[in-house]
This record gives structure tokens, sequence and C-alpha cells, in this order.
């Protein structure tokens, strides 16, 4: 197995699905960071682990039969990126197989009883279903972020806990987009851009712990989805 440090386009022809060659777009223009493994100098398969704010995502594809390259990427998923993960205060993580990779992931990397699967997501602990209501109640205020000042004023919103997928405030201003939503002066919920390649986004979406099942990261997350679609971003991807 590989680390790939460069010319890292060699692994887009594996990946045929569109938030996968996104993320690797996103990774090489450098807004994104993320760690790609091949099997080999001129790859058959790969591995993109990646952390963009308040999401752990892998992505696989290529030669599903390749068991050495599974059981190596396995051990640096359970060594390295699942404990970083559960440090970082993440409760679940995100698996996207490729080319019948399915049967390897439950294999190699779904092996603990304490990962329970809810659509692509495999959960840390129990998960619980959320009753949602969408209207927006008086006490709190919409509004797009003003400042970076604006963002140290939050209560534990994930995808707010600094800027790690654009690297700079500045940058992230010039390209990206977010709304949040404001109680007695802090951001208590937000969507943002994780990244923006052409006309291609994904969304990242948080709301701190006390103010959940309110449906106010969906009011921010539709608020990003018309700017987008207003600066004529036209795919837009919401993996949350």
């Amino acid at each position: 197995m590989i680390e790939l440090l460069s010319d890292k386009e060699r692994v887009l022809p594996l990946f045929s699905r569109s938030f996968s060659t996104l993320a690797i777009k996103a990774s090489i223009s450098g807004d994104l960071e993320a760690t790609i493994f091949v099997d080999q100098e001129d790859p058959t398969a790969a591995a993109i682990f990646c952390t963009p704010d308040s999401e752990a995502i892998v992505y696989i594809a290529g030669d599903h039969q390749n068991e050495s390259f599974a059981t190596q990427l396995a051990e640096y998923f359970w060594q390295v990126f699942s404990e970083n993960v559960k440090k970082k205060g993440y409760e679940a993580f995100q698996i996207y197989p490729e080319n019948n990779w399915e049967e390897n992931v439950e294999r190699y990397f779904i092996k603990s009883p304490n990962y329970q699967k809810s659509q692509d997501w495999y959960y840390f602990g129990k998960s619980e279903d959320l009753d949602i209501d969408f209207e927006l109640e008086p006490e709190f205020i919409l509004q797009d972020v003003l400042s970076e000042e604006q963002i140290s004023k939050k209560l534990d919103v994930p995808v707010y806990n600094g800027y790690t997928s654009w690297g700079t405030f500045e940058r992230f201003v010039n390209k990206g987009i977010a709304s949040v939503i404001l109680h007695k002066g802090q951001i208590i919920a937000g969507c943002k851009t994780q990244f923006v390649i052409d006309n291609h986004c994904e969304l990242g979406i948080g709301t701190n712990k006390e103010f959940r099942k309110r449906g106010l990261a969906r009011i921010t997350a539709k608020d990003v989805i018309r700017k987008a679609m207003e600066r004529g971003i036209s795919n837009i991807l919401w993996e949350c």
C-alpha cells in the first residue's frame, strides 16, 4: 500500500461516482485535506480518507479482489483513521465502496458489533431517529457568515469548528457559501460548502446538541442551496 502524495489525478479513472471524484479534485486543488492510498505505482485500486469538517468519509474503488490492499487499508482504518475520528468527537463515519468493494467493506472494515449501520452511515454507538419541526422560531436569526470573529462565537457546532477543508477564512469567503442561525448572538446551527469545484459542491451541516430536532440545520441548508444555484452551481451534494 502506497500513500499517494503527487499526481493524484491517476486515481480519478477508478472512481465513477460524482461525489468521489469531487473529493479527489478538491484534494488536488487544496480545498480538501485528504489521504489517498493506492495499491501500486500504476494503481488498480485506491482509497480516500478524509474528514471534511464534521464528517468522516472513506471512498474506495478499483480491484476489489486485491486482498493484500484491503487488509492494509483496514489496518490503517482501525489503527489511525477511526481513532482520530473518535477523538474529534464524531459519532459516525461513511464508507462509499465502488466496483464490488461492498463485500470487502463488511469483511475487513465493519468487524465490530459496536458499529450500527444506517443507510450509508456506520455509528460508533446507538443512533436515534430524528423527529424534526422545520419552522424557524422567532428567537432564532438566520443570516450569512459575516466575519471570522463571528465563527468564534459558536456553541459547539461541528461544521464550524475551523475551516479545515478550506485552509483559511479568506479562501472560504472567496469561494465558499455559508448560512448560520444565531441564538442570543451565538451560532447554534449552520450549513456551508465543504468544497466547490467548477459547478459542483458538497454541503456540511451541523447543530449544537442542545438545539437539535427543530429543523434548524435544514433551514440553513435550504438557504445555502438557494445561494449556490444563484451562482450557477447545479450539482449540489448533501452527504449527511
